[in-house]
C-alpha cells in the first residue's frame, strides 16, 4: 500500500507510489524526512524508546541531513555551470547537457540518501514501537486531518523544521 499505512500520511489519500492526493509525490517524502524523526524523539518515552535508540535516530538523521546539504550544494554549483554555458554568444551545449545530466543524478542521489536513512532508522526501532508510531500518527489524522502536523503547539527541531511529518515514513513497510 502507498506509504505502508493505507494512505499518504500527509493527505490520507493514495493514488500510487509516486504521487498521492496531496500532490507532493517525492517532495512529500523529503518533507516527512525533514520533520518526523524529531516527532519520534519528542514522543520517546511514550513509544518506549531507549536512550540508545534516541541517540541512534538523532545521529542517523543528522548524518543524512549533512549528506543532503552537500548534494544540494553540488546541485547549485552545477546549476551555475549550466548558466555559464548558456549565457554565451555560442552556447556550450556539451557542458550544458553534461551539467544538466549531473543535476539529475544528484537529485536522485539526494532522494536515495533520504530512503537509505529512513530504512536505517526503521531498523533502530522495534516492530512494537512502529505499531505505536502508527497509532500516534493515525490519531493526528483522526483529530482533523492534519492535526498535529504543523499546529502551533509543535516545536521546531534542531534542523529548524517542524518535526511532524517524518514519523509516518519511519513506519512505512
Amino acid at each position: 500500500m502507498h506509504h505502508g499505512m493505507g494512505g499518504c500520511p500527509v493527505c490520507g489519500g493514495g493514488m500510487g507510489q509516486a504521487m498521492c492526493g496531496c500532490g507532493k509525490g517525492l517532495g512529500g517524502i523529503k518533507a516527512m524526512f525533514m520533520k518526523l524523526p524529531w516527532k519520534v524523539i519528542m514522543h520517546a518515552e511514550e513509544l518506549g524508546l531507549s536512550e540508545d535508540q534516541v541517540e541512534a535516530l538523532r545521529k542517523r538523521h543528522s548524518e543524512a541531513l549533512k549528506q543532503m546539504i552537500q548534494i544540494g550544494s553540488q546541485m547549485k554549483m552545477a546549476t551555475i555551470d549550466v548558466k555559464d554555458a548558456v549565457m554565451r554568444e555560442e552556447i556550450d551545449m556539451a557542458t550544458a547537457e553534461a551539467k544538466i545530466q549531473e543535476i539529475g543524478k544528484l537529485k536522485a542521489d539526494k532522494f536515495l540518501a533520504i530512503v537509505h536513512a529512513m530504512h536505517d532508522m526503521r531498523e533502530i526501532i522495534t516492530p512494537e514501537q512502529r505499531e505505536k508510531i502508527k497509532e500516534i500518527v493515525m490519531g493526528w489524522f483522526k483529530k482533523g486531518g492534519m492535526a498535529g502536523f504543523g499546529g502551533e503547539e509543535e516545536h521546531e527541531g534542531e534542523s529548524g523544521e517542524r518535526p511532524e511529518e517524518e514519523l509516518a515514513e519511519l513506519t512505512a513497510e
